[in-house]
């Protein structure tokens, strides 16, 4: 869907590669981690672009990984959840809570510290030799706040130290 994603801002930034892995673990060659805030009016676009995800889906090279949260009121589409749900993609699965691997309650992604520990825990549960963040926004957050959750109706922006 050209105009959705053309609707929107996504700002990716590579990260310094994540070498160690958990006991046992499998190291896959990328970790893509996608910090999708679709809190907002955007919440449809964002479905969109889950779906999209999926019709790829995570593999045993690459991992896809999502923090995704929601707002009432804008898409009834996978069960209209609102709270913030963490995912593994996998091909033809959708947002559905289900097939979230973890439910993290409502939280604040307007927030350095929810971005953080997003990072933090998609680097100890799927480690791999790369990683790449994307930071999925309203494309007005980079003037106004970096990461507008409307539910949580944030008045002041947040930095996010790595």
């Amino acid at each position: 869907m050209p105009q959705a994603k053309l609707s929107l801002l996504v700002w990716a930034t590579l990260l310094a590669g994540s070498a160690f892995a958990a006991a046992g673990a499998p190291t896959a060659e990328w970790t893509i981690m996608v910090f999708m805030n679709g809190d907002n009016n955007l919440e449809q676009d964002a479905i969109n672009n889950f779906v999209q995800m999926a019709a790829v889906g995570s593999t045993e090279q690459v991992n896809i990984v999502t923090q995704f949260d929601r707002i009432p009121g804008y898409s009834s589409a996978f069960g209209d959840w609102t709270q913030t749900l963490r995912f593994r993609v996998e091909k033809d699965k959708g947002p559905w809570p289900t097939n979230a691997v973890e439910d993290i309650g409502e939280a604040d992604m307007g927030s350095g510290t929810t971005l953080s520990n997003f990072v933090a825990w998609a680097k100890a549960k799927y480690p791999s030799k790369k990683t790449m963040l994307v930071i999925w926004v309203h494309p007005r957050s980079l003037y106004l706040e970096w990461c507008k959750d409307s539910s949580l109706r944030r008045k002041k922006s947040s930095s996010w130290k790595p």
